[in-house]
C-alpha cells in the first residue's frame, strides 16, 4: 500500500509541477498584457497631453507676434508716417516727422518691442525709434532686409531671426506703407526680442525648445542645450553653423528629426516630441514628453505577479490607477492654470491692469457688427495725458507710470461695469461705452476730465487730461470711427488741452472720405 502511494505521489508530482508551471505562464502573460495595455493607453494620453501644452505654447507665440504685427499696421495706416514717408529722406513737414517719431515711439514700446524704423523705398532710414542707444547703433538692414523687400512689392512682412549682435531669436514685422493712390512710399519695420517667450518656457516641467531652420536651440528650458543642434546636423552644414555660433557641441540632443509626432530616444531618455511651425514660418517650437513612470515598472509588475498573483495584480492595478488620475488632475489643472495666465497676458496691459489694444480691437470690431445687425448706439472716448512727458522728464519714469496706474484707476471707478477701457498705447487710453449716443457720451467724458482734473497725485500734484468723442454712425467701420475720435481729440489738444471736443457725425459720402485723409 505504501508502495503505491509512493508511485502515484511520484507520478502526480510532474503533473501538479506542469500544472503550476503553465499557471504561472498564464498569469505572467495575463500580467504582460495587462501592462502592455496599461502603457499603450498611458502613451496616448501622454500624446494628447503633448498635443495640449504645444498649443498653449503656440498660442503664448503667436500672441507676442500679433502684438508686433498689430502695432506696425497702426503705425503703417498713420497720416503723419504716410506723410512723411511720401517726402523721402527729406522727410515731409517738420510737424510730420515729429508726429511719426511719436508714434513710432509709442508704438515700439506699445509692442514692447527693441526698435522700430521708417525706411523709403529705397531702403534708407527715415527715422528710428529713440528707445536707447543700442537700437540707435544697430544696423537696421542687418536684420530687417527680407521684411523690407517683401512689404517694399506690397505684401506684409513677418520673419524670426537671430539678433547680429548676441544670436538671441527675435520677430521681425514690416508693412507697406502706400500713399492716397495706393502706391509703395515706404516700410514700417519693427523688430521684438522674445526674451518675455523664453522667460514663459522657463516655467514648464518638460524640455521645450524654439528652434532655427537649421535645428540649432536658440531658447530652451534646459539652459546646457542653448546653441545645441537638437537633431543631427548635415556635415556640410556644420562649417557654416561653426561660424555663426562658434564651435558647436557636436553631440545633439535626439537621435533624430522629428517633422510632426514620434517617440525618440533622447539625452534624458526616450520621449514623446512633438513640433510645429512657429507663426507659419520655417523655425519650430518642439516639446518633449518624457514617458509616465508607471511604465517604467513593466518588469516589477511581472514580478508581483508571479509572487502576489491575480489577486494582488487587481490590487496594484486598481491603486496605480488612482494614483495616476491624481497625477493627471493635477497636471491638468497646472495646464489649465497655465493657460488661464496666458490667456490673461495675451488681453491685459501688464502696467495697468486694463485690457490691451489687441482686445480693443476684436471688442470694438465684434460692436461694429451687433450694432449694425441691431442699430443699436455706442460711442468712443479716446483721451490721453496733458503733459505727460514733462512728468516723466522732471519726476522720472517711475513716478509717470505710477500717474497712469492711477488715472486708470480713477477712470475705472467712474465707469460701468459693461464699459471697456483699454490702454491704447503711451499716455493714451480708449473707452467703448455700450448704449451711448454722442451727447451722453460727451457728458460722460465730461465727468470723466472733471474728475481727473480734482484729482491728487502725489508729488506731481494735479493732471488733466484732454478727451475726443466719437458716436457711432451709420456706415462707420473701425477705422472711420477712430480717426474721428483722434480728430477730436487732436482739436481739444490745439484748443488748450483739459476739455472735450465731440466729433460730428458725419455724412455718408464724409465718412470714407475721413479715412483716406487719415
Amino acid at each position: 500500500m505504501a508502495w503505491h502511494s509512493f508511485c502515484w505521489a511520484a507520478s502526480a508530482f510532474p503533473l501538479r509541477f506542469v500544472g503550476t508551471f503553465v499557471s504561472l505562464l498564464i498569469v505572467l502573460a495575463a500580467g504582460w498584457m495587462a501592462t502592455e495595455i496599461l502603457g499603450e493607453s498611458f502613451e496616448k494620453k501622454t500624446q494628447v497631453q503633448a498635443l495640449g501644452e504645444i498649443d498653449v505654447l503656440a498660442s503664448r507665440l503667436n500672441g507676442e507676434t500679433a502684438a508686433v504685427d498689430g502695432m506696425a499696421i497702426s503705425l503703417a495706416g498713420s497720416p503723419s508716417v504716410r506723410a512723411t514717408l511720401s517726402g523721402g529722406m527729406a522727410g515731409g513737414s517738420r510737424r510730420d516727422r515729429q508726429l511719426a517719431v511719436s508714434m513710432l515711439n509709442l508704438d515700439v514700446a506699445a509692442a514692447r518691442a527693441k526698435a522700430g524704423y521708417l525706411l523709403d523705398k529705397a531702403g534708407g532710414v527715415v527715422a528710428i525709434s529713440d528707445d536707447g542707444e543700442t537700437a540707435r547703433l544697430e544696423a537696421p538692414m542687418d536684420g530687417v532686409s527680407p521684411c523690407f523687400r517683401k512689404s517694399i512689392a506690397g505684401e506684409d512682412g513677418h520673419q524670426f531671426s537671430r539678433d547680429a549682435g548676441n544670436g538671441e531669436p527675435e520677430y521681425c514685422a514690416s508693412r507697406p506703407v502706400r500713399a492716397g493712390d495706393g502706391t509703395v512710399v515706404g516700410v514700417v519695420v519693427l523688430r521684438k526680442s522674445l526674451d518675455d517667450f523664453a522667460a514663459d518656457l522657463r516655467r514648464f516641467d518638460h524640455p521645450y525648445c524654439f528652434i532655427d531652420p537649421d535645428g540649432i536651440i536658440l531658447v530652451t528650458n534646459r539652459p546646457a542645450w542653448r546653441f545645441r543642434p537638437i537633431w543631427p546636423v548635415p556635415a556640410e552644414k556644420k562649417s557654416m553653423l561653426a561660424r555663426q555660433f562658434g564651435t558647436l557641441v557636436d553631440r545633439p540632443v535626439l537621435t533624430q528629426e522629428v517633422a510632426d509626432a514620434a517617440w525618440v530616444e533622447a539625452e534624458e531618455g526616450r520621449h514623446f516630441v512633438r513640433r510645429r511651425d512657429a507663426s507659419g514660418s520655417q523655425w519650430s517650437l518642439v516639446l518633449m514628453m518624457p514617458p509616465p513612470g508607471l511604465l517604467a515598472g513593466r518588469i516589477l509588475g511581472i514580478l508581483l505577479t508571479l509572487v502576489l498573483g491575480i489577486a494582488t495584480l487587481i490590487y496594484l492595478f486598481g491603486r496605480e490607477r488612482a494614483v495616476r488620475d491624481h497625477v493627471e488632475l493635477e497636471r491638468r489643472q497646472k495646464l489649465e492654470e497655465q493657460a488661464r495666465d496666458l490667456r490673461v497676458q495675451a488681453t491685459r496691459d501688464p502696467l495697468t491692469g486694463l485690457y490691451n489694444r489687441l482686445k480693443f480691437d476684436e471688442a470694438l470690431a465684434t460692436e461694429i457688427a451687433r450694432s449694425k445687425r441691431h442699430k443699436t448706439a455706442f460711442s468712443l472716448v479716446l483721451y490721453d495725458i496733458d503733459h505727460f512727458k514733462a512728468v516723466n522728464d522732471t519726476h522720472g519714469h517711475q513716478i509717470g507710470d505710477r500717474i497712469l496706474v492711477e488715472v486708470s484707476r480713477l477712470v475705472s471707478a467712474h465707469i460701468r461695469n459693461i464699459d471697456l477701457l483699454a490702454r491704447w498705447g503711451g499716455e493714451e487710453f480708449v473707452i467703448l461705452l455700450d448704449g451711448c449716443d454722442g451727447q451722453t457720451a460727451y457728458q460722460v467724458a465730461e465727468h470723466l476730465r472733471a474728475a481727473i482734473e480734482g484729482g491728487a497725485f502725489g508729488d506731481v500734484g494735479s493732471v488733466s487730461c484732454s478727451f475726443g468723442v466719437a458716436p457711432y454712425a451709420d456706415g462707420d467701420d473701425v477705422d472711420t470711427i477712430l480717426a474721428r475720435a483722434d480728430a477730436a481729440l487732436y482739436r481739444a489738444k490745439i484748443n488748450g488741452r483739459n476739455r472735450v471736443e465731440l466729433a460730428p457725425l458725419p455724412t455718408a459720402a464724409s465718412t470714407r472720405a475721413a479715412v483716406e485723409r487719415a
